[in-house]
């Protein structure tokens, strides 16, 4: 479980996350952009949470996650985002570390000037000529290119965002004047765009080691350029070690591989709301995700609905025996896996097949039961289910007509691939019984869900969702019938 929580999107934040990587420590790590969660690759300890977060929002994901140490790796200028989630911990009661950014360079040169603001260096510019090399990033561009004095003199480098491009195209910068490129960069590469842009004058902030700071001062050196620099915001925090100390004692020991868990949830008739709380928190810590196709849908719709921020756990199509089982054996990178069943665990499902085929001792496994398909379409008729006969034509074959002939009044029948409900209907009437009550229920709990009532031969050979549950009820008549035929059976037996 994870209690570790780092904002980044910094050097330092991805720097973080690879130690809780590389020393087996599960952490969330917040990142603003999918091109940041990119940057921090596939890494079984490792969770990014994607966008961004307002203080209320980091309350209720500390709360909910039940998070025990937040680590700040946000930029140094990103104050607010700072703010907010100091104001989260401080609310939630919940241990806080900043990440310090060293500053030091000693590449300060004759004729580069330090400014407190970009809105200060804007205004300094404004006075100069010559082209201006900005690499503050796009979101105090607007400062700069505010001004129509120096929006045709900037040529701006900032990642490569279509988010980023599109808000710099809408302040007017675009076509060479914008380069869109992720660091690091290097002395050399720095000192190829500045001569490339024509540049008299570097914009910086002072980022530290970590942000490239040395490499800028130097390529600015280099081709006699002046660099403005946005002096760094005085803050106090915790160097990489202090804070590498403190995350090495969240650090998990290895499950080994014979023990990891393996969970066979029934999912109920498919809608999230229909799913029980105790498979939607096994969905939600799973690291795994197995089921057929319109399974997983459901399991994404939960993750996306109750944890908006978080990553989806891998998912797979796999719900034959043979493919789960491959898909477990072929994963290392899972501890919970879930696999997906829908309906009732327990009634005609997959269930009890994987269960007797999982290597006897491989994996420590449960099963959770959710609402049955039958339970739930009988509830929509009103009806009860305690008199009928329950059974499947899904993989199987299934005589309705002989069950009818036996004197069933009542028969609740699941469908699926060539045991259509158009097919069972046909058969039906073919074999004297098409004056029989039919009930289709389709897409239950979906909201396209339908539900259609006729006799059999008047839904014979029509088209229904090949996954449907079907009523067959018996009137008087047919019954009165199906006990003669019964005992005629009987009495030719005789």
């Amino acid at each position: 479980m994870c209690k570790v929580m780092i904002f980044g999107g910094t050097t330092e934040g991805r720097l973080l996350a690879e130690y809780c990587g590389k020393n087996r420590i599960p952490a969330y790590v917040s990142v603003v952009s999918e091109y940041g969660r990119e940057l921090l690759g596939e890494n079984r300890y490792i969770r990014p949470v994607t966008g961004a977060m307002d203080a209320e929002q980091m309350r209720n994901w500390l709360t909910e996650k039940k998070i025990e140490l937040v680590i700040d790796a946000t930029h140094p200028y990103a104050r607010n985002a700072t703010e907010n989630i100091k104001e989260a911990c401080r609310r939630t009661k919940t241990g806080y570390l900043r990440c310090a950014r060293s500053t030091e360079n000693g590449h300060e040169t004759v004729g580069n000037i330090t400014f407190q603001t970009p809105a200060e260096a804007a205004a300094w510019l404004e006075k100069s000529e010559g082209n201006i090399f900005v690499t503050t990033g796009s979101n105090e561009l607007e400062v700069f290119a505010g001004s129509g004095r120096l929006r045709e003199r900037i040529y701006a480098r900032v990642l490569p965002s279509s988010a980023v491009v599109r808000k710099c195209e809408e302040l007017g910068i675009s076509g060479k004047h914008l380069i869109c490129m992720q660091g690091p960069f290097s002395k050399e590469l720095n000192a190829a765009m500045l001569r490339q842009a024509n540049a008299a004058f570097l914009v910086t902030k002072e980022t530290g080691k970590a942000g490239g700071f040395d490499e800028k001062l130097e390529a600015a050196e280099e081709c006699g350029v002046r660099a403005v620099i946005i002096g760094h915001p005085e803050e106090k925090g915790e160097t990489m070690e202090r804070l590498f100390e403190t995350l090495s004692r969240f650090s998990v020991k290895e499950t080994p591989q014979g023990r990891r868990k393996v969970i066979l949830a029934g999912i109920g008739p498919g809608a999230v709301s229909l799913m029980t709380e105790e498979v939607k928190e096994a969905v939600k810590n799973s690291d795994l995700l197995l089921g057929a196709p319109r399974m997983l849908e459901t399991a994404k719709e939960l993750l996306k609905r109750e944890n908006p921020f978080g990553r989806m756990p891998e998912a797979r199509a796999a719900y034959l025996d043979r493919d789960v089982a491959e898909a477990l054996r072929s994963n290392d990178g899972w501890q919970q896996a879930v696999i997906l069943y829908s309906g009732d665990s327990g009634f005609y499902s997959g269930t009890k097949k994987l269960a007797e085929n999982l290597p006897g001792g491989a994996y420590e496994f449960c099963i959770l039961p959710g609402i049955s398909s039958i339970s739930y379409f009988a509830s929509r008729l009103m009806t009860s289910w305690d008199d009928a006969l329950l059974e499947t034509a899904h993989g199987r074959e299934f005589d309705a007509a002989a069950a009818l002939r036996e004197g069933k009044r009542k028969i609740f029948l699941l469908t699926g691939g060539k045991n259509s409900v158009g097919e069972l209907c046909r058969s039906l009437a073919d074999s004297g019984f098409g004056h029989v009550g039919v009930t289709v229920g389709e897409k239950l709990s979906y909201p396209d869900e339908r539900i259609t009532s006729g006799t059999a031969i008047n839904l014979s050979g029509k088209e229904f969702d090949p996954l449907s549950i079907v009523l067959i009820e018996a009137d008087g008549r047919m019954q009165d019938t199906a006990i003669t035929q019964k005992a005629d059976r009987q009495g030719k037996k005789k």
